[in-house]
């Protein structure tokens, strides 16, 4: 979320499909995200997707599939619009092993990346933890690598580097470590394959 995947674009495409769809008044679903999360720590928030989606009063069950289905008839589409040619190029490097690390509830990862079908195509590995990242990565991947995230600070392990993505402008008055690299916009990492 916020580094590939525009869930707030999602959420107001969702709000008009529970208007429609599920009998929920307009601004009833999206404006009462919050009260479905539960504050882990500072910078983490888990969303509990199953009790939100419940206030039309049917399953998550019946209501992902359908949704999923609605989706892709539409040709919806929640990456932002740097995401697809970052990805080609991505795909285009052999040299470069790419992954998705998200956090939160893996189902509800899982699904959001299947409504991107650009990732989906790219088939990069996911990873979905409950913890925080830098916990994750000095213990999984301790040789370092370079992480893109929206979150600040992530207090990386040693050989990590964090390129924080602010595609809200939310941390422009914000000093930043010298070893944390700003970018708004994907292209502005300049990658070439």
């Amino acid at each position: 979320d916020e580094t590939l995947f525009d869930h707030i674009r999602m959420l107001g495409w969702l709000d008009q499909v529970m208007v429609s769809d599920y009998g929920l008044q307009p601004g009833e679903f999206a404006g009462t995200i919050d009260a479905h999360h539960d504050q882990i720590d500072s910078l983490h928030r888990l969303y509990r997707h199953r009790d939100h989606y419940g206030l039309s009063g049917q399953s998550w069950e019946d209501i992902s599939d359908e949704v999923h289905e609605r989706a892709m008839r539409e040709g919806q589409d929640f990456c932002y619009p740097d995401v697809h040619p970052f990805l080609g190029r991505l795909t285009a490097m052999s040299d470069v092993d790419v992954r998705l690390l998200t956090f939160g509830d893996e189902e509800y990862q899982l699904y959001k990346i299947a409504l991107c079908q650009e990732l989906v195509r790219c088939n990069f590995p996911v990873i979905v933890v409950d913890e925080p990242k830098r916990d994750f990565l000095a213990r999984e991947f301790p040789d370092g690598g370079t992480l893109v995230d929206d979150k600040y600070p992530l207090g990386l392990p040693e050989g990590w580097r964090h390129v924080l993505i602010d595609r809200s402008g939310a941390f422009a008055a914000t000093e930043l470590d010298e070893d944390v690299q700003r970018i708004a916009s994907l292209q502005d990492l300049g990658i070439q394959p």
